[in-house]
């Protein structure tokens, strides 16, 4: 369900925002637009999803979606580089590769 809501939240903000497809098309407003409540909403809702997935089991999007919004995360105001982190640290040296999600 929280998936869910996530993915509703950044396709509301993405039409209302007039926001390109393309993340790499929507790198540069994003950056330049991050302070705006929609905009930060819309990178929460967006950083959300990365650790619900991960939470699901999907890592690999999960870490895609934490990469994509650390490019423009450059104070880690929306804990996409910390998720990345987590989910990319090499096994403990005991053998527990296991991620904490």
């Amino acid at each position: 369900m929280a998936l869910k809501i996530a993915t509703q939240v950044i396709e509301l903000i993405q039409t209302t925002e007039q926001l390109p497809e393309d993340w790499g098309q929507q790198i540069s407003v994003l950056e330049t637009r991050k302070e705006e409540a929609n905009i930060r909403l819309y990178l929460n809702a967006y950083a959300a999803s990365g650790l619900i997935l991960a939470r699901l089991g999907e890592l690999d999007r999960a870490k895609q979606i934490s990469a994509l919004i650390t490019e423009i995360d450059d104070k880690n105001e929306f804990g996409a580089s910390t998720i990345l982190g987590i989910l990319t640290r090499p096994p403990d040296e005991d053998g527990d590769d296991e991620s904490d999600f």
